[in-house]
């Protein structure tokens, strides 16, 4: 009798990226991980409006996020990825501002104390429904902010004041000027906890 083998294509799972923000792109972009954006269509205040505790929040909107794509990739190899970041800062949870008048609040509000950033993250493999979710923080104790260098910040459109929680860009030369110190996970500075995400990835194929 004759052996005949069968070639079994190869395992490509794809990542889809539940989101439109330009720090998580960067970040699969430096560790060259192909992805697509799908940014699903979500009310996102009226989930933020159901979760008052900010830890809870985040993970319940990262989850809405990834949840949201399923059926549209379900039964295929997708990995689905949803998160969602606030910044709590004397007690009150910002996510990104729509005025300057709201930017300016939110950043003064860090000036002197601690900010602390939260990030939700969750997972979900389209093809057999597993799913993974939790939070990680990051802190950051900053200096004295002059009320004119924050308006200065806000005012410069090359900033990206708006597309920031907590309004602005810890990459900024503003963030250089201003924190003293950060404890957390280095992760969290594209705001996703990125030692938690890879190796949910390797464990679906992805290699990294």
């Amino acid at each position: 009798n004759q052996l005949y083998k069968t070639q079994i294509p190869p395992f490509f799972m794809q990542l889809i990226l539940a989101s439109n923000s330009w720090i998580r792109t960067m970040l699969f972009d430096k560790l060259k991980i192909q992805y697509t954006k799908d940014p699903p269509q979500l009310d996102e205040e009226a989930l933020e409006a159901i979760y008052t505790d900010p830890k809870e929040r985040v993970v319940k909107l990262s989850e809405a996020k990834a949840q949201a794509l399923l059926p549209k990739y379900k039964g295929q190899d997708y990995l689905i990825i949803g998160s969602d970041s606030q910044n709590l800062r004397n007690g009150v949870s910002y996510g990104k501002p729509k005025t300057k008048e709201e930017a300016f609040t939110m950043i003064k509000s860090a000036s002197g104390s601690r900010d602390t950033q939260i990030s939700g993250w969750c997972l979900i493999n389209a093809k057999t429904g597993q799913q993974w979710s939790g939070y990680d923080e990051l802190h950051f104790d900053y200096l004295e902010m002059d009320d004119n260098a924050i308006w200065d910040y806000v005012n410069n459109p090359i900033n990206k004041t708006f597309l920031c929680s907590g309004g602005f860009d810890i990459g900024s030369s503003f963030y250089l000027r201003h924190c003293a110190r950060v404890e957390g996970s280095h992760g969290m500075f594209h705001a996703i906890p990125m030692e938690k995400i890879i190796p949910i990835l390797q464990q679906n194929g992805f290699e990294i």
